[in-house]
């Protein structure tokens, strides 16, 4: 009796990680939002100081940064971690909170500027794929 009661108790203390991320969603730069920038100061204002910088053969500078992506709040997903603690005695957090850990991802953005700071293109990458590009 005294372990059920121990269980209970534990499940109850450890429900909600993954749930109230799933609920919050992550905060990150909206990236169609920092397509439109137009300068490389308003660049490092939204995605901070760049990883690698890159001088190109000609007067481009290519600059490699690393953001947390931005993943959108959802009650349903919230709803399904907040279900599955409870059948799994708490349990589901071992999976869920990865699966909304590994939601917010980091996203590589990089960004070609001409020699007077100006953004000539914009590159998301996520999962190893390119994502979009922009030009100018």
């Amino acid at each position: 009796m005294r372990m059920t009661i121990l269980i209970v108790m534990l499940a109850c203390l450890t429900q909600g990680c993954a749930a109230s991320m799933a609920a919050q969603g992550q905060n990150g730069p909206d990236i169609n939002v920092v397509k439109r920038q137009e300068t490389r100061a308003d660049m490092e204002r939204m995605l901070g100081l760049p990883v690698e910088t890159l001088q190109t053969s000609g007067d481009e500078i290519v600059e490699l940064y690393t953001v947390e992506a931005r993943t959108e709040p959802s009650a349903a997903r919230a709803a399904g971690h907040a279900t599955a603690d409870l059948f799994t005695f708490g349990l589901w957090e071992f999976v869920g909170g990865p699966i909304e850990g590994y939601k917010g991802r980091r996203q590589r953005v990089v960004v070609t500027y001409n020699e007077n700071d100006e953004v000539l293109a914009v590159m998301t990458q996520r999962n190893n794929s390119d994502a979009a590009v922009s030009f100018k």
